[in-house]
């Protein structure tokens, strides 16, 4: 996902530092619920896993936001580090890892969004959202924001319930999936609004909240089992416009949400090596994204979700560490790391 601003002051202060450090590891900890999402062959841990990773993405990119005085500006940096890499992978993609090289597929990869595989509609949708909520946050308050974000969240949920009725609204769809960013701008507001409460779940050590985490987890894996047992659906697809009601779109993520700081809180206090590792693969999460899909495309043996976990992040990792030395490692979303040997598991 994106790089988010707090990169910058990683190394300024203790306390930004610990927070980022567990902010991190729940990016890590995101984007391996993304690949078991995409590589494991059972349904249930499928919909289990597309339930709140890529609303709980976002959700701490707006935690991020701040206000800027350059629109333009910041639009043109964050054109660099998520569009560029858009591009660069694309093209690896279509070059390497798409065997069929025809003007057709190169359409397709143009169009973007919901009309090529992966997950290229995020970038592009992320994108697009980012660039509005900075210029809202120029213009608006809290409450303005809020209405803006409830509004925006409803039109998106309008839209997944009538766009079965509207073919080419469901396919080809809009053009690098634009309307998704009504509901990633929701999400980005959600963050934005709530940072403080946020940050506070992932710094605060309280047993009191681990307790209520244990019990929070325990009852939405009940929740899953019942829904999947009476045929309820559940799962949250935001590339194909599936988020049919507030409930699965924002109260199912929060709480997941909510375990998610928890945990990141604890491996960091308790784990140290899956603490490293954890945060330097949340430091990483664009290759991953980018990677694991093409990657396990053509493998034989990536039916196996152990094997598929192996190729869609090992070599993304070891890619990312063997390029974070150099300058052009902004261009594939690496942050530049001078001791890289900090993050070895």
């Amino acid at each position: 996902m994106e790089k988010n601003t707090y990169d910058k002051s990683i190394m300024r202060t203790g306390s930004c530092n610990n927070r980022n450090k567990s902010i991190d590891i729940a990016k890590g900890l995101l984007i391996l619920c993304v690949v078991i999402g995409h590589g494991t062959q059972n349904q249930s841990l499928s919909d289990f896993m597309y339930r709140f990773h890529m609303p709980l993405f976002l959700i701490l990119s707006g935690c991020f936001l701040k206000k800027v005085e350059d629109v333009g500006t910041y639009a043109k940096m964050k054109a660099t580090r998520l569009l560029t890499p858009y591009l660069i992978y694309m093209a690896i993609d279509f070059l390497f890892f798409d065997h069929l090289h025809n003007f057709s597929r190169i359409i397709h990869y143009l169009y973007g969004g919901r009309f090529i595989n992966g997950v290229y509609w995020y970038i592009t949708s992320l994108y697009i959202a980012l660039v509005v909520a900075v210029i809202l946050l120029n213009k608006l308050n809290k409450k303005q924001l809020m209405v803006i974000g409830i509004v925006g969240g409803g039109t998106a949920i309008i839209e997944s319930n009538i766009i079965g009725s509207i073919s080419l609204l469901k396919r080809p769809g809009i053009p690098f999936d634009a309307d998704v960013s009504l509901l990633v701008l929701s999400y980005l507001i959600v963050g934005y609004i709530l940072k403080d409460r946020i940050v506070d779940l992932f710094q605060r050590q309280s047993l009191k909240l681990d307790v209520i985490a244990i019990g929070v987890i325990g009852l939405l894996i009940l929740e899953h089992l019942l829904m999947e047992k009476y045929g309820v659906s559940r799962q949250i697809d935001m590339k194909l416009v599936v988020y049919k009601n507030p409930i699965s779109v924002y109260i199912i993520p929060t709480l997941y949400g909510f375990v998610i700081a928890r945990l990141s809180a604890f491996i960091e206090r308790n784990c140290g090596r899956l603490s490293l590792c954890l945060e330097y693969v949340g430091s990483v999460t664009i290759p991953i994204m980018f990677l694991h899909e093409p990657l396990n495309r053509f493998c034989p043996m990536s039916n196996y979700l152990l094997i598929y976990l192996l190729i869609g992040m090992g070599i993304p990792v070891v890619f990312s560490i063997a390029v974070s030395r150099f300058e052009y490692c902004k261009y594939f979303g690496i942050p530049k790391r001078k001791i890289a040997k900090r993050y070895r598991c």
